[in-house]
This record gives structure tokens, C-alpha cells and sequence, in this order.
């Protein structure tokens, strides 16, 4: 993984891990730590606190628990000694909860390792789950610019830990600065950085920790080579139930602040998404152009929680060109690297694989998408990312600018309006935090904002989503009611704010389970949408998409399709350079067409995601190719009902597999689903069709490197070949691959396998072989020990002990025959 001792920044901890860090320091230091660990969280230090006294008051009580926690201890004191099969050899990394050491194995193959365990004394139930969330996260994905999950275990005292493939590598910008790379090959290096984080995320995961440190550069066939590592706190973008608990607690933020989004810096992490991985994918070309990150980092480490917000949200850093004082960066550097660090994510690159093709477009000299933003725009920008603060403090401006001469009155004024619009920065930077509750936050905000209604709603309408965040849904829709009184009382019924209101308020009913009332909200917006003047909202994008999901929960399924294709038609008219979520649209919609039955639709719709995404990663073949395979397994699925698609689907599935046999390092899950399809596919037409068994071969080959030989997923594969193979007369090997796969499930499932699953395809293939006068001797042998599982399994059918006899006397004259 890393081959010098690195820092991980430590995840913040919990009240039960600083209990417990606070204990272990005499008294006199105690609050001097805690002061500092709880900076900006008074929450926090509350709870601690009441540890504490608790634990005093129990006069001892806890000094001696029957299970006492483990000290920290040194990680280097563990070099020496084994984990499983593993001799730790060197640490070479210690983060908040974790260790990663170099290790060697001996068996089966020598080689060195990256070990990642637990800490002793860390091994709470939330660190656990974010380092099984870890594991799971690397275990997805396969890249070649991505470090890869060799084996996984636990120790005898039950910390995990998993294995990962060692990388002999250096830090990006220090590779860059200690060879002394030029302009072009540093973003040469950054094009392929781009593209191991595009594959992570078409793999459902978000890194969050993008940083010159998480990415290490080996030299392979003498040229660079970058390597992701780190997934430690990666976020899935549709979470397992495992994956879910890996999530930060409300107002703690995950990631490195000098490469840090602005939305990371919220209180909470929903709001996360690819487009935050672009934004430190820009701060790490910025430091590779400059050879400093955007903002200081010792400013933001020693930041308080509102301080850092303010920063990332606010504050604008330099050009690449004025940072490092350079007339080369001018130009389109300049614009590449500030479009990706945009405070507003809709202005980013859409994809890592866009802010790819925009380098190489400068690299090749060619016109770049992103552009120097206008005078107008700029001062767009600020309003929108300042409205409260703009119409909390507006009242400032015109009394300072409202006339030529300032008397005496105005003035005092004016002071008057600034002291009020400092109250009112301050509760808007609390708001934003998250640091006023729910059931305060109405009376808070009328005594700030007073008559300034606007003020007052936008206020309420944040409110009720950093509640909704933190799972006060009661709070956020009562919030969100009193926001939509208030638009009323400002604009009437008919205005688009009003609408988006309607539309926040029936997103939260829907969350709530009252089906019928934010059914009412929702087309109430759209109705007051449809009446009101002005542009298309993006927000009442959301109002169609909910409302298409009511429609679906309730089976109507025809309403359902119409308001998604309504969504299709208004990105394809309003927001033509959002082709991910256009495919997106599509994909859902092609769902709906499907449960209805409407399946040439259905296909159509597919036909026309893989269009867009193909526009929206014009460069990603990656993308494409799995999109291919996708939508080629999608058709055969419903060959029975699309009649001549069953030819597209062939071709689908033939131009995914062909670019995967082009790049044989990127093969992975995509690629065995694609053999699968095809061979099923053909097998369909013709259950002896020729091609079917090598691509069932190399699907059972891709299987084992990607689970091994003794997984379920080999075993069900192992089935399928067995199956081609009793169909074209090769009884002993598809026996042979029947009865590892029954062993391998039984053992594999215990008490949940059921062995009358198998029974059918078993019996019809044994009994296929005991009628068979001229089998070899082998075939014979295999199909009596398949049998035998058989009766161990289902001791109850007879028939098997007569069937085995038939298979044993045929083995034994066959054996007899042979000899000489």
C-alpha cells in the first residue's frame, strides 16, 4: 500500500472513544484534551462529560471492568510477530482507528502485502463497521490504477483486518516535484489518477479522501504509474445495509480539509456525491500545477468547524497562474482546474472522465469546455451562494447606497444596520452548521430577520433540511410548512417559489409514509409551475420523479412512465449538458415500461441511455462497454416478448465483451455477467451451440480470480457448465464440475442449503450416464460418487441406492474390459 511512513488524518471519534482517551490522561491535562477534541461540539463534550461524572460516581466501580478495553499501544511493538499466514514486517501507516503494515507471505506465494488491521483498544462497533465498510469497498472494484483486496480475516482476539496488494510507491506530488516532471506529464499522470476514480464511481463509491498522499505512483516498464489507495472512508452511492453504518455521525465531516468539498464540510454527508471526488480531483491539479494545495492547510486544520465552512463555502482561491506565478498556466489550466473547484457541484465536470477529456483536449492543443467565468455570472455566483446572507444584509446596502449625500440620521443608520446584519451573519453561519435545533429554529429566525419575510423563509426552508438530515423528520416537515406559509404570505399561490415549497414539503411527507398528502403537494407544485412565470426549475425535476414513485408504489405504472418521460423531455430541452442524469432518467423509466409490459418501449428507452451516457463519457470506453453488457443482458431477459431484439442483444453484449478481451486487466464482474448472457443467450437458440462452452470456460475462469474456486458465485457458475457440457455429450467433466458444486454449496450454505434444488438436474444427468452402455470407466466412477451425495443428502429416495448399484457394476465391467 504506501512504502513510507505516512499520517492518516484521524476520523473523528466518538463520545465512547474519547471517554475512554480523556481516562487514560491525569486530571490537570484531561480538559486541556478535551477542550480541544470537542472544539465547535459542545454536544460532544456534554456527553464525555457526563461519562466522566458517571464513572466517578461510581467510585470505582469501572476501574476493574469484568471486560477491560485494551490500551493503545505502539504498532511497531506488533513487527515480528503473525497475522494468519502474515509476518508484519514495517508499519507503513497509522490513521485514526487502523494500521497498515508491510507483511510478507510464504504460501501459497511468497510475496510482500499491505495489512490493514484494527487497532487494539479501537475495536468499537462503528470503527468495525467502517473498516468492513473499507474492505467492502476495494473488494468492488477492479482497475488498474486501484489497489486491489488480496484476502481478508480476523485475528485470534477478533480484530479484522484484510490484505491488499503491496504498492512500492511514492506520493503524486512528490513523485511529480523529486523527478522534476514537466507540465504535460504531470497531467498525463492526472488524466489516469481521473480515470481509477471514474471506475470506483461507476462502481457505486465516492473516495472522499482524494489527496496527493492517497495516491501513489510506481514505475512500471520504466514509465509512471499511479495506484488509489485509501478507500477507508469511501461512501457507497446505493449503500448495502453493511456499507450504511460506515456513514459519519451528524455534525462530523470525513475527508483531509485542504482537498476537501464544500458540501463535505456540511453536518452531514448525504449531500455527498461523485461530483465532491471532482472538486478534490481539482485540488489535486491545482497543487500539482502550484505545488501548494488551494487553501493553506495549516489554516484549515486549526480552523473551527464554522470557520472551515466558511472557507470552503466562501472564499475563492487564486488561479493556478497567480498562485505559482506563472504565464504557462494562463488560459485553459487556469479554467480547468477552477471549473472542478467550483463552490456550486452543478457547475463542476459532470464526471472524472470529463475533467479527463478536458486535459487531454489542452494537452492535444485543442479547445477546452471550460471557460473564464463572465462579470455577470461572478456576481451571479456570489447572490446564490450568499442568499440568505444577501437578503439578510440588504438592507445594509441600500442604506448606504440609497442616496447621493448621507445625512447625520443615515448614517447612524446605516450602523444600526450593519450591527443587525452582523447578528444576522452569525445566526445564518449557526444555521448552516446545523448547530440550532429544529424546535428553536422558528423563534430564532423571526426575532433576526423580524419583518424581512424572504429572510425568514429561505431560513426555515435550510432548517427543515439540516433536520431532515439528522432524522428529525417530524421537525423538518414543520419547518417546512411554516416556510411554505411564509412564500404564500410574500408571493401568493402562484409563484415558482411556492411551487419548489409544495415540492420539499411532499419529498418529506413521501420519506414519512403519508402517501396521500405529499401526493397533494406534489402536484400541487406542478400545477402552480404550470400557471407561474418563469425558467424551469431543477427543483420540480425532483417534484416529477417523486411523484412518478407514488405513481409506481401504487401500480399506476402508465402515470408513472408519462411523468418521468415529462423529466426526459425537460432535461433534453432545459438541461441538455447533464447527460448522466438524462441516463439515469432513462434507465428508470426503461424499469417502469418493463412492469408494465410495454417492453419495445421499454427497450427503446434503454437504447436511448446508452446514448447518453455515451455523450456524457465520450472518452470512458469503460462506461460504454459495461452500458453494452447491461442492456444486452437486459433484452435476452425479455427475448420472449421483444421478438427481433433478441439479434440486438447478441450485438450488445458481442460490443461489450469486445472491449473487455481488448483490455484484459480491466476484466472484471461486468465482464463474466456479459459470458454468461452470451453463452445463455446461444444456448437458447441451441442448447449444443458450439461457442456456448469456451464462454462458459472463461467465465468460469474469470469467477475464480475474482472469488476463488470455493465461492458460491463459482459454484453457480460451475452449474451452468455442467449443464452446456451434459448437453454436448461431455457426461464426466459436467459430473465432475456437478459434484464440486453440490459439495462446495453444502458446505458452504450449512443448515440453509437445500439439497432438492438440485435434485432434478442431477438425476437427469446420473441416469443419462447409467443408460449409457459406452461410457468410460471414469464417467462412471464420478456419476456413483455424485449419487452417493445424493443419498447422504436425501436418504429418503430410494431410488438412489439402486441407481448407485447400476453405476458401480457398470464402472467395475468397464475397469474389466480395459485390462489386458
Amino acid at each position: 500500500m504506501r512504502s513510507s511512513t505516512t499520517r492518516v488524518r484521524p476520523v473523528m471519534p466518538d463520545s465512547e472513544e474519547l471517554f475512554h482517551q480523556a481516562l487514560a490522561r491525569a486530571t490537570p491535562e484531561r480538559e486541556h484534551f478535551l477542550d480541544r477534541a470537542c472544539e465547535s461540539r459542545p454536544a460532544l463534550r456534554v456527553r464525555v462529560d457526563n461519562l466522566l461524572q458517571a464513572h466517578h460516581a461510581s467510585g470505582g466501580f469501572l476501574e476493574d471492568p469484568a471486560h477491560p478495553r485494551q490500551q493503545p499501544v505502539d504498532p511497531a511493538d506488533a513487527l515480528g510477530t503473525r497475522i494468519g499466514p502474515y509476518l508484519l514486517q514495517k508499519v507503513l501507516g497509522e490513521g485514526g482507528f487502523g494500521v497498515v503494515y508491510k507483511a510478507r507471505q510464504e504460501e501459497p506465494l511468497p510475496r510482500s502485502v499491505a495489512l490493514k488491521v484494527i487497532k487494539l483498544g479501537m475495536d468499537t462497533r462503528r470503527v468495525i463497521a467502517r473498516f468492513q465498510a473499507e474492505r467492502q469497498a476495494l473488494g468492488q472494484t477492479d482497475h488498474p490504477f486501484i489497489s486491489t483486496v488480496l484476502d481478508a480475516g480476523s485475528t485470534p482476539e477478533g480484530r479484522p483486518y484484510f490484505v491488499m496488494e503491496f504498492i512500492d510507491g511514492v506520493d503524486l506530488c512528490r513523485y511529480c516535484l523529486e523527478r522534476n516532471l514537466s507540465v504535460p506529464d504531470r497531467l498525463q499522470l492526472f488524466v489516469e489518477v481521473c480515470r481509477g476514480v471514474q471506475h470506483a464511481h461507476q462502481k457505486g463509491l465516492i473516495h472522499r479522501d482524494l489527496k496527493p498522499s492517497n495516491v501513489l505512483v510506481v514505475e512500471e516498464d520504466g514509465r509512471p504509474s499511479p495506484r488509489l489507495i485509501d478507500f477507508g472512508v469511501a461512501k457507497a452511492l446505493h449503500p448495502q445495509p453493511a456499507l450504511e453504518t460506515a456513514h459519519t455521525e451528524i455534525g462530523q465531516f470525513i475527508g483531509t480539509p485542504a482537498y476537501m468539498s464544500p458540501e463535505q464540510a456540511g453536518s452531514t454527508d448525504r449531500d455527498v456525491d461523485t461530483r465532491s471526488d471532482i472538486y478534490s480531483l481539482g485540488a489535486l491539479l491545482y497543487e500539482l500545477l502550484t505545488d501548494s494545495p488551494p487553501f493553506d492547510s495549516t489554516r484549515l486544520r486549526e480552523a473551527s468547524l464554522i470557520e472551515l465552512q466558511h472557507i470552503l463555502r466562501e472564499e475563492e482561491p487564486p488561479p493556478p497562474s497567480e498562485r505559482a506565478r506563472s504565464t504557462r498556466l494562463r488560459g485553459d489550466l487556469d479554467w480547468i482546474v477552477m471549473k472542478a473547484l467550483e463552490k456550486d457541484r452543478r457547475r463542476r465536470y459532470s464526471s472524472a472522465e470529463a475533467l479527463a477529456a478536458d486535459v487531454l483536449r489542452h494537452l492535444a492543443d485543442e479547445p477546452v469546455l471550460a471557460s473564464p467565468p463572465s462579470t455577470v455570472y461572478r456576481v451571479r455566483k456570489f447572490i446564490r451562494r450568499n442568499q440568505l446572507k444577501v437578503l439578510a444584509t440588504g438592507a445594509v446596502l441600500m442604506a448606504l447606497v440609497g442616496g447621493g449625500a448621507l445625512s447625520l440620521w443615515g448614517w447612524r443608520e446605516a450602523i444600526h444596520q450593519r450591527d443587525q446584519s452582523e447578528h444576522r451573519s452569525h445566526f445564518v453561519d449557526s444555521l448552516m452548521a446545523g448547530s440550532i435545533p429544529a424546535t428553536e429554529l422558528v423563534t430564532q429566525a423571526r426575532a433576526t430577520f423580524g419583518s424581512d419575510h424572504s429572510a425568514l423563509a429561505a431560513a426555515l426552508e435550510l432548517g427543515a433540511e439540516q433536520a431532515h438530515a439528522k432524522g428529525d423528520l417530524k421537525g423538518a416537515m414543520d419547518l417546512q410548512e411554516q416556510a411554505l406559509i411564509t412564500w404564500v404570505e410574500i408571493h401568493g399561490e402562484l409563484h415558482l417559489k411556492v411551487a419548489a415549497s409544495h415540492g420539499r414539503l411532499g419529498a418529506l411527507l413521501q420519506d414519512d409514509g403519508a402517501i396521500d398528502a405529499a401526493e397533494g403537494h406534489l402536484r400541487r407544485a406542478l400545477a402552480i409551475a404550470d400557471q407561474a412565470d418563469g425558467p424551469v426549475r431543477a427543483s420540480l425535476l425532483e417534484v416529477n420523479i417523486n411523484l412518478a414513485a407514488i405513481h409506481r408504489r401504487r401500480g399506476r405504472l402508465l402515470e408513472s412512465a408519462a411523468q418521468l418521460q415529462t423529466v426526459v423531455d425537460i432535461r433534453r430541452r432545459e438541461f441538455p449538458e447533464q447527460q448522466d442524469a438524462l441516463g439515469r432518467t432513462l434507465e428508470d423509466l426503461s424499469d417502469v415500461l418493463t412492469a408494465a409490459g410495454m417492453h419495445q418501449q421499454a427497450a427503446e428507452a434503454r437504447s436511448q441511455m446508452i446514448d447518453a451516457f455515451q455523450r456524457a463519457y465520450p472518452e470512458e470506453a469503460l462506461i460504454t462497454a459495461d452500458r453494452h453488457i447491461a442492456f444486452g443482458s437486459w433484452l435476452h431477459s425479455a427475448w420472449f416478448t421483444t421478438g427481433s431484439r433478441l439479434v440486438d442483444a447478441e450485438d450488445h453484449l458481442r460490443q461489450g465483451l469486445a472491449f473487455y478481451k481488448a483490455n484484459t486487466r480491466l476484466q472484471g464482474p461486468s465482464y463474466t455477467t456479459g459470458l454468461l448472457a452470451l453463452a445463455s443467450l446461444l444456448t437458447t437458440q441451441d442448447k449444443a451451440a458450439p461457442e456456448a462452452l469456451p464462454l462458459l470456460d472463461e467465465a468460469l475462469a474469470s469467477m475464480a480470480r475474482l472469488h476463488g474456486t470455493e465461492s458460491l458465485e463459482y459454484a453457480r457458475v460451475e452449474v451452468r457448465l455442467a449443464l452446456a457440457c451434459a448437453a454436448t455429450g461431455k457426461d464426466e467433466r459436467a459430473a465432475r464440475l456437478q459434484k464440486h458444486a453440490f459439495e462446495l454449496r453444502a458446505t458452504e450454505l450449512g443448515k440453509d442449503f437445500r439439497p432438492a434444488d438440485s435434485l432434478l438436474a442431477l438425476g437427469s444427468l446420473v441416469r443419462g450416464i447409467a443408460q449409457n452402455k459406452e461410457a468410460a470407466a471414469e464417467t462412471y466412477a464420478v456419476a456413483a460418487e455424485l449419487v452417493e451425495l445424493l443419498i447422504m443428502h436425501a436418504p429418503e429416495r430410494g431410488e438412489w441406492q439402486d441407481l448407485y448399484r447400476r453405476l458401480v457394476e457398470s464402472r467395475d465391467a468397464a475397469r474389466g474390459e480395459d485390462q489386458p
